[in-house]
């Protein structure tokens, strides 16, 4: 058995070594003027331009948002922008409909509110449906979006499902009338 400073040694070494692990997977790099950032900060980086006084509904994984959009390059370059067309782009968060900057940096964003998100193009741009895109892979790519419209997509419950919960035991779920409604047994 070892001593008590034996283990404590030896926790802190384990410390250490996860520490240093950490600060290894945010090693500086460049991005090509010598400007230094972090990895991480490089793929996806949200700011908040305006947000609503009052905010019921924030958007989550299912919800069908509609967004107006201006997307800039790096040297201020705009090369698509939804309010020229006067026609929100509308998608499901979360379902990989758009890239992965807009499914990771707009939840919790209520309708009404305007984000600035910059996304280094090899981090989620992608090629869709054979357009050209007028950007290298490691290129910033820099949003202006707007929440424009939040349709909450209720979760869809299969009739004779069963649950538990450590309160209330096991229960059926059933649909009566178009109604959700569970038996609760004991």
């Amino acid at each position: 058995m070892l001593s008590p400073s034996v283990r404590l040694a030896i926790c802190y070494l384990l410390l250490f070594f996860a520490v240093l692990s950490c600060l290894i997977d945010f090693v500086a790099i460049g991005d090509g003027d010598g400007a230094q950032t972090t990895k991480e900060a490089r793929r996806l980086q949200i700011g908040v331009k305006k947000r609503p006084e009052v905010c019921d509904t924030k958007a989550r994984k299912g919800d069908v948002l509609h967004m107006h959009y201006k997307g800039t390059l790096e040297d201020g370059t705009e090369f698509d922008n939804s309010y020229k067309r006067g026609d929100p782009l509308s998608f499901t968060l979360g379902s990989g409909q758009v890239i992965r900057g807009w499914d990771q940096g707009l939840l919790a964003m209520c309708a009404g509110e305007k984000r600035k998100t910059g996304d280094s193009s090899g981090a989620g741009l992608r090629n869709n449906g054979g357009h050209h895109r007028p950007f290298q892979e490691t290129q910033l790519v820099t949003f202006e979006v707007e929440l424009v419209k939040i349709d909450r997509k209720t979760e869809l419950v299969k009739e004779g499902t069963f649950s538990r919960s450590r309160r209330r035991g096991w229960r059926e779920l059933r649909r009566a009338s178009g109604v959700l409604s569970h038996t609760i047994e004991e």
